[in-house]
């Protein structure tokens, strides 16, 4: 209120001068302090904690993550162990899936081979019967033909 009232009260300085050293600099700075105390215990105070409790706890967080490292790794490691053994075991099923199949279709091979096999040895036996049957034609037919030459050649 004492503050109110120097406020209040016209200041005496000269004509000329805008400032007067006498009382105004010392009320001035009174009430700069007092500023100065009050917004450090309302504002900045608050802030300034807060501002100290959230870098606390980003340092503890990264001190926490920087702790991490070894179990990161350990995940790491067993996750590319994982991957290898799902590797060795997907090369293995194709290994055992192409043997099956190499003998599938050996085996198919044969029974085609075996069939195609059958299936010419058939045949020839059909041209073997059909040439001998046409062996004997033609010689049945060049016998008719030699007896008629010869019944021609003994009539003239």
């Amino acid at each position: 209120m004492l503050t109110n009232l120097a406020m209040t009260l016209p200041a005496h300085a000269e004509a000329g001068k805008l400032f007067d050293f006498n009382l105004t600099l010392p009320i001035i700075a009174a009430e700069f302090l007092t500023l100065m105390f009050v917004l450090d215990k309302t504002m900045f105070g608050p802030v300034g904690k807060a501002l100290d409790d959230r870098d606390e706890l980003i340092r503890s967080q990264l001190a926490a993550v920087g702790g991490n490292t070894e179990e990161v790794d350990k995940l790491i490691a067993e996750k590319d162990k994982i991957i290898g053994d799902a590797r060795a075991q997907v090369g293995r099923d194709v290994a055992a899936l192409k043997t099956e199949m190499d003998a599938k279709i050996a085996a198919e091979a044969a029974r085609a081979k075996a069939e195609v096999d059958s299936q010419i040895a058939a045949a020839m036996k059909t041209i073997d019967a059909e040439r001998q049957s046409a062996k004997a034609q033609v010689e049945k037919q060049g016998q008719a033909i030699a007896d008629q030459i010869i019944a021609k050649v003994v009539e003239v």
